[in-house]
């Protein structure tokens, strides 16, 4: 409760930042269980995060846009219910760093089928694990790596907001998922997920070192964006590992 209060207050303090603010670095770390077989914190309604909707209120003013380790869901992008549309007219880069859940208490990702199982009673060290802790994070075991479809709700509104950003450039959501034990070793390399919009080439891309495909409703979000700003379709990409994400930086 007291997490809670925190949150609103803090979302409440963006009344008062100025009016020219044009430039944004916000981390705001939304915890996760480190147990990821229990069910995370539920701090707001599915769609109706206050921190959520202010942030997005908030960004409408900016021209950049970056959050650091918070929890998101789609009425970050785009709120479910509007007096207005949304409308960015400045906003040219928006870079987003994301927890692994929602306010609301929904998993973004699930077990990656090829996870190994390791034994949960010993530390990385080989030594047994006899502290105490809180039930949520005891004995952590980080399994989660493969997209849910509550992630996809998220591109689609990420999509819909891109299509009312006419200066964006570029728009880049990447996951905060930790190191997982009995899987890295699988994929050889860190097990990640990442999305970047390019608006020069068109192109939506999506790197993942799990198993993600990309929806018909996606697809459509993504295509009235990119038609926003000047192409004829969008150009899909949709890459099973990270060899790839070099790219994004040339």
């Amino acid at each position: 409760m007291i997490r809670n209060r925190l949150r609103e207050e803090f979302a409440l303090s963006f009344a008062e930042w100025p009016k020219s603010l044009r430039s944004l670095c916000l981390q705001y770390t939304g915890n996760r269980p480190e147990n990821h077989n229990i069910s995370p914190f539920i701090r707001s309604v599915a769609g109706n995060d206050f921190l959520s909707l202010t942030v997005n209120a908030l960004s409408q003013q900016l021209e950049t846009n970056w959050l650091l380790s918070v929890s998101i869901g789609p009425e970050t992008f785009w709120p479910p219910i509007q007096k207005t549309q949304p409308y960015w007219p400045r906003l040219s880069h928006f870079e987003l760093v994301y927890t692994a859940a929602t306010q609301s208490g929904q998993w973004l990702f699930d077990k990656d089928p090829r996870w190994r199982e390791h034994s949960p009673d010993e530390s990385d060290d080989g030594s047994s694990d006899d502290y105490d802790s809180a039930p949520q994070d005891h004995k952590p075991d980080l399994i989660r790596s493969m997209p849910l479809d509550t992630i996809r709700d998220i591109y689609i509104a990420a999509g819909d907001a891109a299509r009312q950003m006419p200066q964006l450039k570029t728009m880049e959501l990447e996951d905060s998922i930790p190191g997982i034990d009995g899987l890295e070793d699988v994929l050889g390399c860190c097990p990640s997920h990442g999305f970047k919009y390019d608006r020069p080439s068109g192109a939506a891309t999506w790197i993942s070192s799990s198993e993600f495909h990309v929806t018909e409703r996606m697809r459509e979000a993504w295509d009235a964006a990119a038609k926003a700003h000047g192409h004829f379709q969008v150009n899909i990409e949709n890459f099973k590992d990270y060899d790839h994400l070099g790219r994004w930086d040339d």
